[in-house]
């Protein structure tokens, strides 16, 4: 790690109004404690060191650190910052000065990000100037809902000219805007057109530019076997390996400026293919996957409702009119009442895969009690826990097909439960079998059976009243009748 502390982006890039650092601090620590060794103000030029210092394997993390520039005139003018380097140098407590009018270019969220920065440093009048109409803007809606809170004005549509000095402004300086038309092409190529006619003056102390990032390839620049295309490594998309295989990359560095979710999966599935390499085996597509075993899920305490309709327990806010003067966290941690409440709406998607085979074999049995909805992912997830309450059979087929046993049938003397992911779903009580007296089938699963009977030759004595044992003895008394070639041994 170059900088003093670790964390990277998480640390430096990202407001401590976004991201506790004790959260980050205590990850970390976990981190360490699990034997990870961090080296801090290290520098690395190049991979070839590394290697010579006993290092089998090198992970490329570094993110996409530099700030992207606008070719307008003014742009070297001192008013004139980088959004990603204002941001650095608070984040290292560098502390600095803010003041009067503030006009951040940009309409992602580290844009905004920087406006409520700026805000929290003295700026008077914080303002972010982008191309894209509201609708538009890449930063998400919540981030832009926090900022207007704050009184920062959004100016959508907006390009800029020239950066320019004015004796006649308050500031000294103002930016000229310039009125966008279109920001993408019918095809989805990113081609603004601008009316050179429409001007929106606007006077700034400072103008901060977070229109972009590009990674720093300088460590790997001269390492002739790592592929470089359109500023970024090259990598198998399914390794993360690169052309020289004993370096692999992954986050921002090799995607672009991503979420830190997306860094955070693609070092998971480095480390598992450094691993396969490290230890000799092939590396695949699936090397990464995290195996699923069978597992025996504990019930929740959540009931039916909860899981059935699990609306997201919202984290409180410190109110807009006092957090602006603190770099406090915006979004509260959950009390433990609603820690418990979210946990309750987990799906247990580390059970049940959504591979959708009970769903298919419930609707082949003819109860159709399982029904999967698609996420926008494309992942199949269970949610109707209210389902099977009212079509359910008890009669384990689902259970039985289950590759990690989410699904669980459980018979109990007289009675029958589903369970989905440890949830109960349904509960039933089993009829007695008319012959032998034992319990053996729900009424649902006994009506089934007998529609699906009818019309099947050999099958009339094979009803849902009796239980397998006595079916089979019915079965092969009716053959002896019918053959005459089985005689009763005395």
């Amino acid at each position: 790690e170059a900088e003093k502390k670790p964390g990277g982006m998480l640390r430096y890039g990202i407001p401590g109004f976004r991201l506790s650092r004790d959260i980050l601090d205590r990850e970390i620590r976990w981190i360490r404690e699990a034997g990870v060794e961090i080296r801090t103000e290290a520098q690395v030029s190049h991979p070839g060191p590394l290697f010579e210092a006993g290092f089998d394997a090198v992970y490329v993390a570094i993110g996409t650190q530099l700030a992207r520039s606008l070719p307008i005139p003014g742009i070297d003018l001192p008013v004139v910052s980088s959004g990603l380097d204002f941001l650095k140098a608070v984040n290292r407590g560098e502390n600095p000065e803010v003041s009067g009018n503030v006009v951040v270019l940009g309409g992602g969220n580290v844009a905004i990000d920087v406006a409520m920065t700026a805000l929290r440093q003295g700026g008077r009048d914080v303002r972010m100037a982008c191309l894209e109409q509201a609708e538009e803007m890449p930063a998400s809606p919540d981030e832009i809902r926090a900022a207007k809170a704050e009184g920062i004005i959004i100016e959508n549509g907006w390009g800029p000219e020239a950066i320019v000095e004015d004796g006649k402004s308050r500031t000294g300086f103002r930016i000229d805007l310039k009125a966008c038309t279109r920001v993408f092409e019918d095809d989805g190529r990113f081609n603004p057109a601008f009316d050179p006619d429409r001007i929106l003056a606007l006077d700034a102390d400072h103008v901060i530019l977070a229109i972009g990032q590009a990674a720093d390839l300088t460590c790997v620049m001269d390492a002739e076997e790592i592929n470089i295309e359109r500023g970024l490594i090259c990598v198998d998309e399914t390794t993360a390996a690169t052309a020289d295989p004993r370096v692999f990359a992954g986050g921002d560095v090799v995607s672009g400026p991503s979420i830190a979710v997306n860094a955070i999966r693609a070092g998971k599935q480095a480390a598992a293919s450094i691993d396969h390499f490290l230890t000799g085996k092939a590396l695949s597509g699936s090397s990464w996957a995290v195996p699923r075993t069978a597992v025996q899920p504990e019930v929740l305490a959540s009931g039916l409702y909860v899981r059935s309709e699990p609306k997201q327990t919202v984290p409180a806010e410190l109110p807009a009119a006092e957090r602006t003067c603190t770099f406090d966290c915006i979004e509260q941690e959950l009390e433990t009442d609603a820690a418990v409440r979210e946990v309750a709406r987990c799906m247990r998607c580390d059970i049940c895969i959504g591979c959708g085979l009970c769903e298919l074999v419930c609707s082949e049995m003819g109860f159709n009690a399982l029904e999967f909805t698609q996420t926008p992912a494309g992942r199949l997830v269970f949610s109707n826990f209210l389902g099977p309450g009212t079509s359910c059979a008890g009669c384990g087929a689902c259970a039985a097909v289950c590759p990690t046993q989410a699904i669980q049938v459980i018979r109990d003397k007289d009675q029958v439960t589903t369970q989905f992911t440890g949830t109960p779903v349904c509960e039933q009580p089993l009829a007695p079998c008319t012959v032998c007296g034992r319990p053996h089938a729900t009424e649902r699963l006994k009506g089934g059976l007998s529609q699906r009977s009818v019309n099947i030759k050999g099958m009339d004595a094979v009803t849902g009243d009796i239980c397998h044992s006595c079916a089979r003895k019915a079965a092969a008394e009716g053959l002896r009748a019918r053959s005459g070639r089985y005689r009763r041994s005395s």
